[in-house]
């Protein structure tokens, strides 16, 4: 059965139940995103879906962060060429607050050749009917949370079996990916620095060298590189300069 005729008919995936599956969050447990990834993928394949994707939008409708199962080629593809700009689905994701089923026929009528390129290049990795939820966040971030398969029966006969627990694990996967996220930049405002290592961050703001930084400070250049060493560890930056970089971004120097 086609989308046009599940939706005529009424077979919209049922949203929620009393006896509903996963009332309890799954993913509370999860400290980091590299574990939510892991549950999600276990959960969604148990609801008999091949495919899972999760994108947070910000307040401008710009990506902050991708979850998928998607092949590592096709994701790479995906974030290299840029395509959240040119994707449909998130396209749609951004403007409506409506669940939503895509595919590769009708659902692309009204784009342009390059947003169906997006649809086509995704078809050649078994990515070609799916059912995305958007889901409004705290601060008017936005979270999209797809189920996606190669075959359309396969996906409406999972969606008919398991909508409402599909609908909710989105609610819970955006909950906890928010929050994870949350804590993190807590966690990053609570670097505490010295004097001197907000001073040698400044400099090197600046793009001064361990040598100038030194005769600035009246130090040696051995101990410069120990206050930087000191502020490398504590915000856990590949090095000084993109130390200096998120102590900008977070408005301590």
């Amino acid at each position: 059965m086609g989308y046009s005729r599940m939706l005529n008919r009424g077979r919209l995936p049922r949203i929620a139940r009393p006896d509903m599956h996963l009332q309890e969050n799954p993913f509370t447990a999860a400290q980091n995103l590299e574990r939510v990834c892991d549950i999600l993928h276990d959960v969604a394949r148990t609801q008999g879906h091949t495919y899972f994707s999760y994108l947070q939008l910000d307040g401008a409708g710009q990506c902050t962060k991708l979850i998928a199962n998607y092949p590592a080629e096709w994701r790479q593809r995906y974030e290299e060429k840029l395509y959240i700009h040119y994707d449909p689905v998130a396209t749609v994701g951004r403007q409506s607050r409506l669940p939503f089923f895509w595919n590769n026929r009708g659902f692309l009528q009204p784009y342009r050749k390059s947003q169906k390129k997006v649809f086509h290049e995704a078809g050649d990795y078994g990515i070609n009917y799916g059912y995305s939820i958007p889901i409004a966040g705290r601060r008017g971030e936005c979270g999209l949370f797809s189920v996606a398969a190669r075959k359309e029966d396969a996906l409406i006969d999972a969606m008919g079996r398991s909508g409402h627990v599909v609908y909710l694990l989105g609610l819970q996967l955006h909950d906890r990916v928010l929050s994870l996220l949350h804590d993190r930049d807590e966690s990053q405002h609570r670097i505490e620095l010295t004097a001197r290592e907000l001073e040698c961050l400044k400099w090197a703001a600046d793009g001064l060298t361990t040598e100038q930084i030194a005769d600035q400070m009246t130090i040696s250049s051995a101990t410069v590189n120990y206050h930087f060493n000191k502020i490398v560890t504590k915000f856990e930056a590949a090095n000084r300069h993109h130390a200096a970089i998120l102590a900008i971004r977070m408005g301590l120097i």
